[in-house]
């Protein structure tokens, strides 16, 4: 009995066994089948199209998938039609090879994400890949309830300063972007600028980009300004920026992903452009505001006090004018020229105007010059009058710097060389005492008797010495001193002086030129020559710092001329020294 049951085991082990290949045999067989199968169809149709759902929420993303037996180029596949309903993604493109029992199978395939946020039956139309035709796929869309509107993830915020200006008048756009979604799936960004007949728009300065709380929400912030510029008088259209994308978005009710199209804009803006009135005369400036600035300054930078409207000047000294026309709302190619009749008893050397913006944002036009009395007298300085046009009141107006009156002078600080007789040394006599005779007596016999001196001899010698030693120091002391102890010491402009190179380094004429004539003029003299080229060579410093087209000044060659003179000057002094009374 124990026997049998063994038996029956072993029996149904086998027949087990058995069953599990034949179920793995005919497992086999099937994936066999269809592989085979597959690659009797691939071959069958050469071209054929995918998608990986046909019931979609709209703007819901699904692939798309064209497949080509054989091979072929990545442009044999043209996307482009797809763009008329749907959102595109970036077409992947790649190539397999495979082989079985021997038959080697190549296929091409392109992939891109698709979206649409219409409603309905949509149709992915027919391909065709090197002749071979793939078939349409029509895509049921339904309404997701749960989309988002376009203003809920981005928008534009624009607003203009004014709405009505005149010609070459500036207004100001301000345009915000508020990106509430994540930026990060903004795909296939194109940001069109501004724009608008009549108009000239120029970006002012570099948008900048900021994180904010919008509402509760984190957003992201993108400000930039417009100069708007009316060229033409009447009614005219601004179209502030655009923004299309395509923003990738996750579904709160379904978790899929959705590509939801951008095109955002804030509407047309309206602008009226007044005509420049009839009675208007002079150079056309329009504007809310407008002022006219004027400081003067001296030789050394420093400023003047002008309130009287006379100061005294020397003649060949500077006298820098600055003026600042501070305009609201005028760009500075609009800004007129300031041309002012200088009489011809002045110098004048103007540099070009400078232009920058205030911290209010208006244009500010900076215009400097170096004026130089050439004779002296009584000079006066014309006043500069700006005419313009105020577009709040609607009026002629006009800015006005006075003008200003001269009392110019020879500048004579030549220092006077007086001479005072060299000091005489003091003498020293010496005194003698004579020492009493020795008598003997005749009568009585001689004896030799020694006589003392006392410390007469060494005194006298003493008194020598000393005469002798102050003799010697004294005549050191007048070879070493100079001529006078009062004479006046003489003024040095030096070469290597750190003013004079500071003020060379920064190029300042008006302080190079005061420097120095104030130097010639206490050096009356210094050689002829030497002179005029000194004098020409500034001349020639102040015409490339002051001329039209201002150039860079190399100094070494009026350093040079200043150490020629500074030589000439130690030698004559040296010369002087040496011609010293006798004792």
């Amino acid at each position: 009995m124990v026997m049998q049951q063994k038996v029956m085991q072993k029996m149904k082990r086998q027949m087990s066994q058995s069953n599990a290949l034949q179920w793995f045999s005919v497992f086999m067989l099937l994936i066999t089948s269809l592989t085979f199968s597959q690659v009797s169809v691939a071959k069958n149709i050469p071209a054929f199209a995918t998608v990986n759902q046909t019931h979609l929420r709209s703007d819901e993303v699904f692939n798309f998938k064209v497949a080509y037996m054989g091979t072929a180029s990545r442009d044999d596949f043209d996307a482009s039609v797809l763009g008329q309903n749907f959102t595109m993604g970036n077409v992947q493109y790649g190539t397999s090879r495979y082989s079985i029992n021997g038959d080697t199978t190549i296929r091409t395939e392109w992939n891109v994400s698709l979206a649409t946020s219409k409603v309905g039956e949509v149709v992915i139309p027919s391909f065709t890949i090197n002749g071979a035709k793939t078939q349409p796929i029509t895509l049921h869309i339904s309404k997701d309830p749960t989309a988002p509107k376009q203003d809920d993830l981005i928008e534009f915020q624009d607003s203009i300063s004014k709405h009505t200006l005149y010609p070459k008048e500036m207004a100001t756009l301000r345009s915000r972007l508020v990106v509430k979604a994540d930026p990060r799936g903004l795909q296939n960004t194109k940001l069109i600028p501004p724009s608008g007949d009549g108009l000239t728009i120029t970006p002012i300065g570099e948008p900048k980009q900021y994180q904010s709380v919008v509402n509760g929400k984190q957003a992201t912030i993108v400000d930039q300004n417009y100069q708007v510029t009316a060229t033409t008088s009447g009614k005219h259209t601004l179209n502030p920026p655009r923004l299309t994308a395509s923003l990738i978005d996750v579904s709160r009710a379904t978790g899929a992903r959705r590509i939801v199209p951008v095109n955002v804009h804030s509407g047309p803006i309206a602008l009226n452009v007044l005509e420049k009135p009839a009675s208007f005369s002079g150079v056309w400036l329009p504007t809310q505001s407008l002022e006219l600035r004027q400081g003067w300054q001296n030789g050394n930078g420093d400023m003047i006090d002008v309130s009287s409207g006379k100061v005294d000047a020397k003649v060949g000294q500077p006298i820098t004018r600055i003026l600042a026309l501070v305009v609201k709302d005028v760009s500075a190619e609009s800004l007129p020229d300031i041309k002012i009749d200088y009489p011809k008893s002045i110098r004048v050397y103007a540099e070009k105007p400078k232009f920058g913006q205030d911290k209010q944002g208006n244009t500010v036009m900076t215009l400097k010059q170096v004026l130089m009395p050439k004779k002296s007298g009584t000079i006066t300085l014309p006043a500069v009058n700006v005419p313009w046009w105020n577009s709040q009141t609607s009026q002629a107006e006009t800015a006005k710097a006075e003008g200003l009156t001269l009392t110019s002078t020879v500048d004579e600080n030549a220092p006077a060389q007086t001479a005072t007789p060299a000091a005489t040394p003091a003498t020293t006599q010496a005194s003698t005492t004579p020492s009493p005779a020795a008598t003997t007596d005749n009568n009585t016999a001689a004896t030799p008797a020694v006589i003392s001196a006392g410390y007469w001899p060494y005194l006298t010698a003493l008194f020598a010495a000393l005469w002798i030693i102050t003799l010697i120091l004294l005549l050191k002391k007048n070879k070493q001193a100079p001529i006078s102890s009062t004479q006046a010491k003489q003024p040095s402009l030096q070469a290597t002086d750190n003013d004079l190179a500071h003020i060379l380094q920064h190029q300042d004429g008006a302080k190079i030129h005061s420097e120095i004539s104030q130097w010639l003029a206490k050096h009356p003299s210094l050689s002829d020559e030497l002179t005029q080229q000194i004098k020409a060579e500034l001349s020639t410093l102040m015409a490339a710092f002051y001329s039209k087209n201002r150039q860079d000044y190399d100094s070494k060659a009026l350093l040079n001329l200043i150490k020629q003179a500074e030589k000439e000057v130690k030698k004559k002094g040296h010369q002087n020294k040496d011609e010293m009374p006798p004792l």
